[in-house]
């Protein structure tokens, strides 16, 4: 880790190269292999995670124990931030790493004192805080008013617009991710999700590599979705 590959990471963007330098001297890497968890409901929350490399996902459990997926975090996001605040110290989610994840960890007490002489880093978390707010809101809604097509149609775009890649008139969604997993992102059945991916196959609209979603051809799509809404 570099002076200018720490700049690149937006909660520490805008701050001068002496700021950069205190980082340095307190950050740790650290390395996680697929599956395993970065951290756990419930326990204290004394960190900042910063992920260098690799994608995670942000596990809420209900009080029936059901997993709900909340988001997925990858290269340069930050999570952690909401326990530092925490007067009581705890994660309010699990994280666990979709694929080999290399992660950045400043401790409260070193990032505390870094937030007393840099008062930008306190605005990005706020920004940072206030777009999760606004996510979860969304989320809610979604789940509380739409459908299960437009549940999962919702979801699908989520994914293109953090994970699209985009090749020519198709985009690859590069996150591998379960039925399982999207179904639990969309709030929705296992099964509507099989039965809704078999359906997208069988039309040509999108198709699956690796535990990848490829949509064939991005117009095809948006117009399969209008089109979808309430009739799959």
């Amino acid at each position: 880790m570099n002076l200018n590959k720490l700049k690149k990471i937006a909660i520490f963007s805008d701050l001068d190269d002496k700021a950069l330098q205190s980082i340095l001297d307190i950050i740790i890497l650290k390395k996680y292999e697929k599956n395993e968890f970065l951290c756990y409901s419930g326990h204290e929350g004394n960190s900042l995670f910063i992920i260098k490399k690799g994608k995670v996902k942000i596990i809420v459990s209900s009080d029936t124990g059901k997993e709900n997926i909340v988001s997925t975090l990858s290269e340069g996001d930050f999570f952690g931030e909401m326990a530092l605040f925490d007067e009581h110290s705890s994660r309010s989610a699990s994280i666990q790493a979709i694929e080999n994840v290399e992660a950045y960890i400043i401790y409260k007490e070193d990032f505390f004192l870094i937030l007393k002489n840099n008062f930008d880093i306190v605005l990005k978390l706020l920004s940072t805080l206030n777009d999760r707010i606004r996510r979860q809101n969304k989320k809610i809604e979604l789940l509380t008013y739409q459908d299960v097509t437009t549940r999962f149609f919702d979801t699908v775009d989520n994914l293109i617009e953090k994970y699209g890649i985009h090749k020519g008139s198709s985009i690859i969604i590069s996150i591998s991710l379960t039925h399982q997993e999207l179904a639990n992102m969309a709030g929705v059945s296992r099964e509507s999700v099989s039965r809704t991916l078999t359906k997208l196959r069988k039309d040509e609209v999108l198709d699956i590599d690796d535990k990848k979603i490829i949509i064939l051809d991005e117009k095809k799509y948006y117009d399969y979705k209008i089109s979808a809404i309430g009739d799959l």
